[in-house]
């Protein structure tokens, strides 16, 4: 009887990884009921941290590969023109009645974050969470403009002050995990209605511990292949 259930909460899991997979919605871990500081979780952690490398870098070289290849190519033979170029690049989303942040939440990547945008989606918020940030190139490249490279080239960390009506413009009412967790004093001076949700885990040892696995498990196996990208864009 323990063999069955222990292999019935198995397939459970996989079809449930399987779905959050296929439906875009890998960080939600609603469904799969994982004990705090348990193996699983560390798994998961693991899986997942991969998972949100390898879309960043499969992004980036899908992109890269466009604007160096695919571009210069169809615009050489004229089935590429100025307006074609545009409207390759995203298209806003509709934007909110007053282009403004109306939800932020402001708890650390780990707590709930993912949940909590699923949450807020389905009450009508439309959400940017960090996950789908490099989406949003033209929010990406304001946040790196504005404060990741910057705090790089000073080997200083800074907040600055991010273009926070750029995110509302662009169609997304509320946001979740970082950067903007982190500007909850900057956003309510700037969003004086704005609401700001914190979410939090029981023990901080057993949070800092999926934080870690999961970190490490973006950057450490994507570093090759940032290598190998970065020798090839020099090339062109």
């Amino acid at each position: 009887q323990n063999t069955n259930n222990t292999d019935k909460s198995q397939h459970n899991a996989r079809n449930a990884i399987t779905t959050m997979i296929e439906t875009n919605k890998f960080a939600d871990t609603s469904s799969l009921h994982l004990e705090p500081g348990s193996w699983q979780e560390a798994i998961y952690d693991i899986v997942l941290g991969i998972y949100i490398g390898a879309a960043y870098v499969c992004y980036f070289v899908k992109l890269f590969v466009w604007q160096h290849l695919f571009e210069p190519v169809l615009g050489l033979v004229g089935l590429l023109d100025d307006n074609d170029k545009n409207a390759s690049q995203e298209a806003p989303s509709s934007s909110s009645d007053d282009n403004e942040l109306k939800v932020v939440g402001v708890g650390f990547g780990r707590t709930g974050t993912y949940s909590l945008t699923m949450a807020l989606e389905k009450l009508g918020f439309p959400t940017l969470h960090t996950m789908h940030m490099y989406e949003r190139s033209s929010i990406l490249n304001m946040w790196a403009q504005t404060i990741f490279f910057p705090s790089i080239q000073n080997n200083h960390a800074t907040l600055g002050q991010p273009d926070f009506d750029l995110i509302a413009k662009s169609g997304f009412q509320a946001t979740a995990d970082f950067p903007t967790a982190l500007y909850f004093e900057q956003i309510h001076a700037h969003y004086p209605k704005c609401k700001f949700i914190l979410t939090t885990r029981d023990d901080s040892e057993v949070w800092f511990r999926s934080w870690d696995t999961m970190t490490k498990s973006i950057t450490q196996p994507n570093t090759i292949w940032w290598i190998i990208f970065e020798k090839c864009s020099s090339v062109f």
